[in-house]
């Protein structure tokens, strides 16, 4: 007689069912990992600070958002020119005050408007605090502010060429 042959019936053991059951969810673990890493990288950062330029009073303000045209509001994508909405204390004394602000400098190297070539970057992130109708709070500003945002918004353009 001859031994028959055993074929393969389409179950699987006892032994690789167990550890089906382990993977599954050292795989949702992984993947709950994944999703939570993606979405921290894509979502801003909490404390992005910009500190002031002009002598309205603050030393450094925290964005908490944007004002853009574009529908993506990132502080990545945030650019000399850009306008924002941030919160900081002024001499007088008043604390986490809403202000609104224009940056001036930032660190992320942006393109030169004349497409020339040169790629300028800065420092620190700078701002400049302005009012409700987009009038500059103080009356001069320190130091210089990136090209793109003075052909943005003229007024701190005449400032900055007045204060140096």
């Amino acid at each position: 007689l001859k031994p028959k042959r055993m074929r393969w019936s389409g179950t699987r053991s006892a032994s690789s069912a167990t550890m089906q059951q382990r993977k599954s969810p050292l795989l949702v673990v992984l993947l709950v990992a994944a999703a939570l890493g993606l979405l921290t990288s894509v979502l801003p950062s909490q404390n992005f600070t910009l500190y002031v330029q002009d002598n309205s009073g603050a030393n450094s303000v925290y964005v908490i958002s944007l004002k853009a045209e574009k529908c993506q509001k990132r502080y990545q994508r945030l650019r000399p020119g850009d306008q924002v909405v941030c919160v900081g204390s002024t001499v007088s004394g008043v604390r986490n005050k809403v202000m609104r602000a224009i940056v001036t400098r930032t660190v992320k190297p942006s393109c030169d408007n004349m497409k020339n070539g040169f790629i300028r970057s800065y420092d620190r992130n700078y701002c400049v605090l302005i009012d409700a109708a987009g009038n500059p709070v103080g009356n001069k500003i320190f130091g210089a502010i990136d090209q793109r945002c003075a052909n943005k918004w003229p007024k701190l353009g005449m400032l900055a060429s007045k204060g140096r």
